[in-house]
């Protein structure tokens, strides 16, 4: 059988791109800018490339995989010198337009909750932004994204942005402990009343809140009611009158048990023995503080 040299070459073609198929963005980043239409020359050139979800990070990866096909079509073999990187861009190009318009949001939601640690704010705080304003997203994702988006507000300073968020995510749906977590966070943050901190803490608590944010939950509930007490901010001043150092200890011990290397929650527990007269007590916890962390040696 004999076999044609253009058919050589696109079989030639199918082994080596399937090959490199799973290099294609590596190779990309070799390629001469010539060789590539601009909207992938931008998308390299973004900060957001290496971000998973983002649509940079998405059309970088669709040009990575063209750029392979494109450089072992039989176009791009047989042309010229001069024509081969004209045949490719154009190749590359033809089959970026092909990508679906709504492929460059594979996991929002996921973006916008930090799945990625490396997440940076601005990019989450878009990612939150899109999935809230999408008409098609679930009840829970539009509360997760309101919920998160208040923390990478908090993150950035925007208190008013991060109360508002928070707010709306407990009126979208009352039933979720984590919205009302992180308005106690955020109010905190804002210095606001202790009464309305601790009412959060509560429906948070009550709600089953996730055992991972629990002890943080308890210990912020026994800080309100011990440390800073019911602080009712009046100017600079602070009424302690409400205090309730028993029940603070009592969550305090609380967070403990379920985390014994909590040290926050041993500093806190011994900044209230101090005030109650307990002395022991007091340099034991504190102590422990510093031995898990650091921080409190300082």
């Amino acid at each position: 059988m004999r076999w044609s040299w253009r058919a050589l070459v696109s079989i030639i073609a199918l082994f080596v791109g399937a090959g490199w198929f799973l290099s294609g963005t590596p190779a990309l980043a070799q390629a001469p800018s010539q060789d590539l239409p601009p909207e992938c020359v931008a998308a390299g050139n973004s900060p957001n490339e290496g971000v998973e979800g983002t649509k940079e990070h998405v059309l970088w990866e669709a040009c990575g995989v063209a750029y392979m096909a494109c450089i072992f079509s039989p176009k791009s073999l047989v042309a010229a010198e001069g024509d081969r990187q004209v045949a490719i861009q154009e190749c590359v190009a033809n089959a970026i337009s092909k990508v679906p318009a709504s492929s460059p949001v594979p996991n929002k939601i996921g973006v916008c909750r930090s799945d990625d640690n490396n997440t940076p704010t601005n990019v989450a705080i878009e990612a939150c932004t899109e999935v809230i304003k999408s008409p098609t997203e679930s009840l829970q994702n539009l509360t997760d994204a309101y919920t998160h988006r208040a923390l990478w507000d908090m993150d950035e300073g925007q208190m008013d942005a991060a109360i508002n968020d928070s707010n709306q995510a407990v009126r979208l749906d009352p039933h979720v402990a984590m919205s009302f977590f992180v308005r106690a966070i955020v109010r905190g943050k804002r210095l606001e009343s202790g009464s309305v901190i601790i009412s959060d803490l509560n429906q948070a608590i009550s709600l089953n809140l996730e055992k991972t944010y629990l002890p943080r939950a308890l210990e912020l509930r026994g800080v309100e009611l011990g440390t800073r007490a019911v602080f009712e901010k009046i100017g600079k001043q602070f009424d302690r009158a409400g205090k309730d150092n028993g029940s603070a200890i009592k969550d305090f011990n609380a967070a403990l048990e379920l985390d014994p290397k909590y040290a926050e929650a041993f500093y806190q527990r011994g900044q209230v023995e101090k005030e109650i007269g307990q002395t022991a007590q007091a340099e034991a916890d504190i102590d422990a503080a510093k031995r898990l962390d650091p921080r409190f040696a300082e």
